[in-house]
């Protein structure tokens, strides 16, 4: 009896053995064509593994015998199962066949475009396209600091929007507008200009060769045209940015045969200043413009074209920066408090005003009409208030000291262009 149950639990033992023997799963992974597929995914389950085809297209899998189910997944292949009983070795080679991605409907709108062009003359003509695509400081696209990338520029001070050409200061760079020359200083100690990109059609920097109508004396000569009207109806373009917020709106005025154009741009500095100044050390927020610290930017365009008129056009560009600074304190006197405020206020503005007339000529002469007026306003404002409190209701006395200085530069510019058209003459 002991004999018999030592030779049933010897056979069960070498059975169990044989029947868990490990066994290998092998193949290639190919194509149609039958060329090898690179970084196939392969699936064994139930095992739950998973192995990558080689550079040969093989893959290999050691398991124990039972019903085995092998998958195929390749980007841009239909997937390949196969479900079969595991013995003894096997081998296996998955063929995939194409799988195109298909995609719904494509549109294309739009012109053709090159975001930066360079004349024959030499001048760089930027479109806002290219800007954007810029490396951008503080996630707010600026015209200046990508001039600063163009060959024979040089930027300023990190993160301003100086720019230097030639060997010339950034006072030498003129800005041309629709005719009207202007100089300008930045917002934000510099770091934002006051072109923003919504308002502009396209920019043109001169500074190899400068066309007879744009004169000389200059490092660099920065020619913007206006945005114009991209709609057949009222359109508005809302811009929310981390240091500047802004308004579009386009409408044509169909009853007058015109076109209008419009923005305003705000900064948005006043809301995280006092933020910033806790978050930076003191030795920096020194620096830092105070909390009451505004710029505002505006354009306005106006544009006709008819057969009978010819050209014309009507252009207002407005600047305005004002920061001011307030100290508040008290002290006592007996039963008289006295209450101090000192402060100083600095800013600038400045406006333009453009008219353009080019009339319709089909003779050997064509002419062109300019009326400009630019004026800039630099002020600096210092004041000091105190006022006495008996009690803390009765007033018995109060004084006001104000210093200011606002010098402002009026130019006011005619241009007469004629050109004579070759072989009508």
């Amino acid at each position: 009896m002991k004999k018999r149950y030592f030779f049933l639990a010897l056979f069960l033992l070498i059975g169990t053995s044989l029947f868990s023997q490990p066994f290998k799963i092998s193949g290639i992974v190919t194509d149609e064509e039958e060329k090898a597929i690179q970084g196939a995914n392969i699936f064994l389950e139930p095992d739950g593994r998973q192995m990558i085809s080689g550079y040969t297209g093989v893959y290999s899998f050691t398991t124990t015998p039972g019903t085995k189910h092998i998958t195929a997944r390749v980007l841009g292949y239909k997937s390949e199962s196969v479900k079969f009983e595991l013995r003894s070795d096997t081998v296996i080679d998955l063929q995939l066949r194409p799988s195109p991605v298909e995609l719904s409907e494509v549109v294309i709108t739009g012109d053709s475009t090159k975001n930066i062009v360079i004349t024959s003359r030499g001048s760089f003509i930027i479109a806002p396209a290219a800007i954007h695509e810029t490396p951008k400081q503080f996630s707010e696209p600026d015209l200046l600091k990508s001039i600063q990338m163009l060959p024979g520029v040089v930027s300023g001070k990190d993160g301003t929007s100086d720019i230097y050409v030639r060997g010339g200061g950034p006072g030498q760079n003129v800005v041309l507008a629709n005719g009207c020359y202007f100089i300008l200083p930045g917002h934000l100690l510099g770091i934002v200009s006051p072109y923003d990109l919504d308002f502009l059609e396209s920019a043109e920097l001169f500074k190899d060769y400068f066309p007879a109508e744009l004169g000389n004396g200059a490092s660099s000569v920065i020619s913007l045209d206006f945005r114009k009207i991209h709609s057949d109806s009222l359109r508005l373009q809302f811009r929310l940015g981390l240091l500047s917020s802004g308004l579009i709106v386009e409408t044509p005025l169909r009853k007058i045969n015109w076109e209008m154009t419009a923005g305003i741009k705000a900064g948005n500095y006043f809301i995280y200043a006092p933020i910033l100044k806790k978050i930076v050390p003191e030795e920096v927020g020194g620096f830092l413009p105070p909390n009451k610290y505004s710029f505002f930017d505006g354009f306005l365009r106006l544009s006709h074209s008819s057969s009978k008129y010819g050209d014309i056009s009507y252009l207002f560009f407005g600047n305005y920066d004002n920061g001011k600074d307030e100290n508040r304190f008290e002290s006592q006197s007996g039963d008289t408090l006295i209450k101090y405020i000192e402060g100083v206020s600095t800013g600038w503005n400045n406006m333009v005003h453009s008219a353009h007339w080019l009339p319709s000529s089909n003779g050997a002469v064509k002419w062109k009409i300019d009326l400009n007026y630019n004026r800039i306003s630099i002020g600096r404002k210092i004041y000091s208030e105190s006022e006495e409190l008996l009690h803390g209701s009765y007033k018995t006395g109060s004084s006001e000291t104000l210093l200011s200085f606002y010098p402002t530069v009026h130019n006011v510019a005619t241009l007469l262009s004629i050109n004579l058209v070759k072989g009508k003459i």
